[in-house]
């Protein structure tokens, strides 16, 4: 390109210029000279072979070069590539030295990062086992019983074996919620097909934010794994869902508060959407702190 254009700047302007009239007989008779440069496997896959191609695939070359960070051309205009050539001139295996220790540093630090993700790793498997290990521990050091046993609630157990609906009934300790305050406390957030909160205006004002007859129990009985109950206590045409049971581990739970987070749990068939946080706070709160509450 420098020996078809006239430009007397810099290389960046060399590549950016417009082409004149004469640069295309002027670059056909520069090949015609040049047979060495005409078979060379860049001019080779010009298609068509015209400087205007040439010019077009430097320009997507270089603007790929800046997209990977290799360079800027608007730092030194291309000035690096001259002393390459200049470089090259003085000693012909300079570009064979220069690549030959690229690849041996690239070689070695893609050596010393397999060393420290290696090293990481194992120290990742470490804490992550202490990690359960305590967990363990702590749900072993709590009693998960439930708060509240009568003769009453073992004679409703014993009837609930013999209708076989046993399955569908949470074991361990447990504490209820009804859509209200699970929604004040910020853990759910949606019900679909519920307007939650909905004000309704009366003759006489509003009589203040409306929440579906929905009770939501959970419960466990290790402190490991949680099963959370859904209750539609309405009648008729205004009972939308069957009772439905869905669980979570407490492992889990705690992993969404982790990078990359992840803020909201889709359960019951994706019908309710919870907060992940704040979910995690009323389990601790209620089932692992509850001699504070």
């Amino acid at each position: 390109m420098m020996q078809i254009e006239d430009v007397d700047t810099n290389l960046y302007d060399l590549s950016i210029s417009t082409i004149l009239p004469q640069d295309e007989p002027n670059f056909a008779n520069f090949l015609e000279q040049n047979p060495k440069i005409r078979d060379d496997p860049m001019i080779q896959k010009l298609k068509p072979l015209k400087y205007f191609t040439l010019k077009n695939v430097t320009l997507k070359k270089i603007h790929e070069l800046e997209s990977t960070g290799t360079f800027c051309s608007s730092d030194n205009k291309l000035q690096n590539f001259l002393n390459d050539i200049a470089n090259t001139i003085k000693n012909p295996n300079y570009a064979i030295d220069y690549v030959t220790q690229e690849i041996y540093i690239t070689k070695e630090t893609l050596t010393k990062i397999s060393e420290m993700n290696h090293s990481l790793d194992i120290e990742l498997s470490r804490l992550k086992k202490h990690v359960d290990h305590t967990i363990k521990d702590f749900q072993k050091a709590k009693d998960f019983s439930p708060v509240h046993k009568s003769k009453f609630g073992n004679f409703k157990n014993a009837v609930k074996k013999v209708q076989g609906r046993e399955r569908s009934e949470l074991q361990g300790m447990k504490f209820k919620w009804n859509t209200k305050q699970l929604y004040e406390r910020g853990v759910l957030k949606t019900i679909r097909g519920e307007k939650l909160a909905e004000l309704t205006v009366k003759v006489f004002g509003s009589s203040g934010p409306k929440f579906p007859d929905i009770i939501f129990k959970i419960s466990t009985s290790d402190g490991s794994r949680f099963g959370i109950q859904m209750i539609d206590k309405r009648k008729g045409p205004d009972k939308r869902y069957s009772d439905d049971v869905d669980s979570f581990s407490f492992k889990d739970l705690i992993k969404t508060q982790v990078e990359p987070k992840i803020e909201t749990w889709k359960l019951f068939h994706s019908n309710v959407v919870v907060n992940n946080s704040q979910l995690l706070h009323l389990i601790v709160s209620f089932f692992y702190k509850r001699n504070a509450l």
